[in-house]
């Protein structure tokens, strides 16, 4: 073999390595996420076309909505795949990963990312923890600035000043994978904020930025009916909404959409029996309990819908809602211990 050949050979397994070496020092360092949104590695551990319903949106669909509680008052199994502060060209790419996984029959879609801007504070964990596919591309490309290309591309790059902070977790995430979420993508808040009534919460509002996000809004009801996927567009429950013209404006846009269906929860907040003493972790988000009463309203609203009987595997549904309600026993006590 020739010096020539033997160099080239020599340079090819040095990019080589330093490939590998780039690709799983960026997996060890980047922030591990199976809860709190972005949880794509447990989401990717559920059994293929097992989910029978999805949610998608912001923390007021991962910190609101309890799988295991829907299943228990509908028979349905349900996922929670959304991430914080989420613009909907995100939601988008995240529906169509999705369904290269899952065959929901139904999909609801919390609209509060109409109004978030497409640079956020969770960009990199909303996009970067999603799969190495087209779809992560696309929704680089189309919904992260490029000043955060980078992070995106390379995380060993974004996250090597981590390397002090990493623990055993950290490497058995990135070399053996996630573990199923046997709260389905919820994330289970404890702490109790008593509220005062609703609180007008200030949006920077843009026009560009809100006909960008609906045209995405757009998008996936088209997307999700071609695929056969029932499309639940919703307002959440919160007592920190924005300005009722922006409410209103959101709604009536939600709402002329064709191939969806629009609630607004609000107009029903009675009927969740919420307990403004209790049941919020703060004034956009519920608690333990307030998720559970609002879960078990989305669980007879699923019952409303036209849909074919549920595939869910009762036996690890069962396990996920006693699971659950241990959590919420075991908050419950403590609560009770803090009071005393």
């Amino acid at each position: 073999m020739s010096q020539k050949k033997r160099e080239s050979i020599a340079a090819i397994l040095l990019l080589l390595a330093l490939a590998a070496f780039l690709f799983i020092g960026g997996r060890i360092l980047k922030p591990k996420q199976a809860d709190f949104g972005s949880n794509w590695g447990p989401f990717l551990q559920e059994a293929e076309d097992s989910i029978d319903i999805m949610f998608f949106g912001s923390s007021l669909a991962y910190c609101d909505i309890v799988p295991a509680i829907i299943w228990e008052n509908s028979g349905y199994s349900a996922y929670v795949l959304a991430g914080g502060e989420q613009p909907l060209a995100v939601t988008y790419y995240y529906l169509r990963e999705a369904l290269r996984h899952q065959s929901p029959q139904a999909v609801f879609v919390e609209i509060s990312g109409l109004f978030y801007s497409q640079d956020t504070d969770y960009l990199k964990a909303n996009i970067g923890n999603m799969p190495l596919t087209a779809n992560r591309l696309h929704a680089t490309f189309e919904a992260a600035p490029v000043s955060e290309w980078p992070a995106l591309f390379l995380p060993f790059c974004a996250y090597h000043d981590r390397w002090d902070e990493l623990t055993r977790e950290d490497f058995r995430y990135a070399l053996l994978g996630y573990e199923p979420d046997p709260l389905a993508g919820y994330t289970f808040l404890s702490t109790s904020t008593p509220t005062m009534g609703r609180v007008t919460r200030e949006i920077d509002f843009e026009q560009e930025n809100y006909e960008h996000n609906l045209s995405y809004l757009q998008q996936i009801a088209d997307y999700a009916t071609e695929h056969d996927v029932a499309v639940i567009f919703y307002i959440a429950p919160s007592y920190w909404l924005p300005e009722k013209k922006y409410l209103d404006l959101a709604a009536a846009d939600a709402r002329a959409i064709d191939n969806a269906i629009f609630y607004d929860m609000n107009d029903d907040f009675a009927a969740l029996g919420i307990d403004d003493s209790i049941d919020f972790f703060d004034i956009l988000h519920f608690n333990y309990r307030g998720a559970e009463k609002f879960s078990t309203y989305l669980g007879h609203l699923i019952c409303t819908l036209e849909l074919d009987t549920p595939t869910a595997d009762t036996q690890l549904w069962q396990s996920r809602s006693e699971y659950f309600h241990q959590l919420a026993a075991e908050a419950d006590a403590a609560s009770a211990n803090l009071s005393q």
